[in-house]
């Protein structure tokens, strides 16, 4: 019998959110976002942000890269 071990990654992936936010100083495209304000995975899909995809990813980017 073959094992399959699954990882449930949400709690980390929404401790990065924080610290991306935190390194933004709390905005996302001039508006002021806070880890409560984040309703989905891809930030490029929260209407109020106004970011494509390319910028979403940009957004990540810059924070990863330091």
């Amino acid at each position: 019998m073959e094992k399959i071990i699954g990882i449930d990654l949400d709690e980390v992936l929404s401790e990065t959110v924080d610290g991306v936010l935190k390194f933004h100083n709390y905005q996302i495209n001039g508006i002021p976002a806070h880890k409560e304000d984040i309703s989905d995975y891809y930030i490029f899909n929260i209407e109020k942000y106004n970011l494509n995809k390319e910028d979403a990813i940009k957004y990540f980017r810059v924070f990863l890269d330091e």
